[in-house]
């Protein structure tokens, strides 16, 4: 039977010209929308002297707002895509984005800025997941080769971005909070020139997805995808924690060789490398051990870096993490995209969902921690533990499909 995703691994330069180049802008908007948090975590350090009175939890709150904002998004963002499709999905969000980004940037108290980084955060999270459940429909077969260059792309101006803040911060004396206002107007209009840059690509590729039928055989089952769901879950909340703390751990130590903000593009320059491997692997190659050793060895490194009190000895080992962080959820949105192809959006949706919650949980105990004597350093050499519970949850997944006997084609619907 015919299906929408090809059978023979087939690789993304056979894709037609046409919707190569579709894809390739509609990933373009996919990594502005999806670096915005960058720049407020890269902030973040400015932003808690001034506009959050120098509190560690003020600023923990934040990350607990904004993480479940991302999870209201997401959950919009994923279901009204399946329902109306993502090109109405975009248009709103983008819109919304855009109004709420002005806003963030005019605003001169904590209660306004709480408000107006949330709605923006909503808005970013569902045009994200809007685009991303589009990616896969349209790769040819390559879903985590297609996957894993939107990240890559994403990755790269995430890497960028922290090396501008750092510039600035070394340039104002790490009194930066005028450049974040100035940022959110820009980009305000980056979304705007985005959306009308990419509207009729968003809607020819949602009418050509809408023609490409998919192999009911393939739907996956509910069982497969609880596990993406979890799988999905434990790696945003601990990577997206981890994030947002990092500018504040480094900036607790006496002296520093560099800005903290630099740090940021370290981590995401590992995963851009890690990304640009997995989009010249086959498809379908070493996913096995992909989604088991690099949680493993990301958990070691930074649990290890985190404890050494060194400033070059947590810095390198965060950014040696990233090789391998950078690898397991990519190879997991591939495996969602093969296997459940008519869940794909559910579980993309799900995950981000549950994940935003956990995400906002551990962000409120973490800023909490940070308020006591070496809570911080505490907090941060625990949560890489995650990233060990994603490997062994992933482990005993594959050993229990390996031990199960093959379903028929009518138990597989």
């Amino acid at each position: 039977m015919k299906t929408g995703l090809a059978t023979d691994r087939s690789v993304p330069e056979l894709l037609p010209t046409s919707r190569r180049a579709s894809v390739g802008r509609v990933i373009a908007l996919s990594a502005v929308v999806q670096s915005w948090g960058t720049l407020l975590v890269a902030f973040s350090p400015s932003l808690q002297a001034d506009l959050l009175s120098g509190s560690t939890a003020k600023l923990g709150l934040l990350y607990s707002l904004v993480a479940w904002a991302g999870m209201f998004g997401t959950i919009g963002g994923g279901f009204l895509s399946d329902r109306f499709g993502p090109s109405w999905v975009l248009q709103a969000s983008l819109g919304i984005g855009a109004a709420a980004s002005v806003v963030t940037g005019l605003v001169s108290n904590a209660s306004g800025f709480y408000v107006s980084v949330s709605c923006l955060t909503f808005a970013l999270y569902a045009a994200s997941i809007g685009v991303t459940s589009l990616l896969p429909r349209l790769s040819n077969g390559s879903s985590r080769r297609i996957l894993s260059v939107q990240l890559a792309a994403t990755g790269l101006l995430t890497m960028l971005l922290p090396l501008m803040v750092g510039a600035l911060q070394i340039r104002s004396g790490n009194s930066s909070t005028a450049s974040f206002r100035t940022s959110c107007f820009i980009t305000a209009a980056a979304l705007i020139a985005g959306y009308a840059f990419t509207r009729s690509d968003l809607k020819s590729s949602e009418s050509i997805a809408s023609r490409e039928s998919v192999d009911v055989t393939r739907c996956g089952s509910l069982g497969a995808l609880a596990v993406v769901v979890l799988l999905s879950a434990v790696h945003i909340s601990i990577d997206s924690t981890i994030w947002s703390f990092v500018p504040s751990f480094f900036q607790s130590f006496e002296s520093h060789p560099f800005p903290p903000a630099w740090i940021l593009s370290g981590y995401a320059g590992g995963y851009l490398l890690s990304r640009i491997f997995l989009s010249v692997l086959p498809e379908g190659r070493r996913e096995t051990i992909l989604l088991i050793a690099p949680g493993l060895a990301a958990a070691v490194l930074e649990a290890v870096g985190f404890r050494s009190g060194s400033f070059l000895t947590a810095s390198v080992c965060y950014w040696s993490a990233s090789l391998f962080c950078g690898l397991e959820y990519p190879v997991l949105l591939g495996f969602a995209a093969r296997h459940l192809p008519r869940r794909f959006g559910t579980a993309l949706a799900a995950g981000g969902a549950v994940g935003g919650f956990l995400c906002g949980v551990l962000s409120f105990v973490v800023g909490k921690a940070g308020e006591h004597p070496g809570g911080l350093d505490s907090a941060m050499s625990i949560l890489p533990l995650g990233f060990a519970l994603f490997s062994v949850i992933a482990l005993v997944w594959i050993l229990a499909i390996r031990c199960r006997p093959a379903v028929s084609e009518k138990e597989a619907l």
